[in-house]
């Protein structure tokens, strides 16, 4: 690993500092998320050499934010939001887990999920996006991703609640 200096790094990480923090506080809340941040800026310069390599940095340091985030909801088998509230008027499920038995349920549940609802509930509840990112991204209309976000929350909701009879 190349020595990396700190202005390298900085002017690396830090325009993209707020959009980790808010990714960390979606997953953990405001309390735990500036440890989960700093731990991923910790993984971050460590893998300093990935990061310069990376097409999109932004994207780099997400990931890092949200496995930071994931891997400290997991040790200390706090509550996570699925979902923080979108704007759209519906009624949103918050689902609190109990322990890490818990989100790895959710994470297999989520998987089961047709491909579209997958990626829209993903990019809605764990990547932050707004419905207008998320249709830009995925080619649909807002209106199709507020439709598919709430068919997948629906189902989400009642294969837990099967698997918990």
């Amino acid at each position: 690993m190349n020595p990396v200096s700190n202005d390298n790094f900085r002017s690396l990480v830090m325009p993209h500092a707020a959009m980790m923090l808010a990714v960390c506080e979606r997953i953990l809340g405001p309390e735990d998320a500036p440890d989960a941040l700093q731990e991923a800026l910790l993984k971050l310069w460590q893998a300093c050499d990935a990061l310069e390599a990376a097409a999109n940095q932004g994207a780099y340091c997400r990931m890092a934010a949200r496995n930071a985030a994931i891997s400290r909801l997991r040790s200390a088998s706090a509550a996570l939001p699925l979902d923080a509230a979108a704007g759209v008027g519906d009624d949103l499920t918050v689902c609190q887990l109990d322990d890490a038995s818990s989100l790895g349920l959710v994470e297999e549940l989520i998987d089961r999920l047709p491909p579209v609802q997958r990626s829209v509930l993903r990019l809605r509840s764990f990547d932050g996006l707004d419905v207008s990112e998320i249709a830009s991204r995925l080619g649909l209309s807002e209106a199709n991703v507020r439709q598919h976000l709430s068919r997948a929350r629906r189902t989400l909701k009642h294969l837990y609640s099967l698997h918990n009879r």
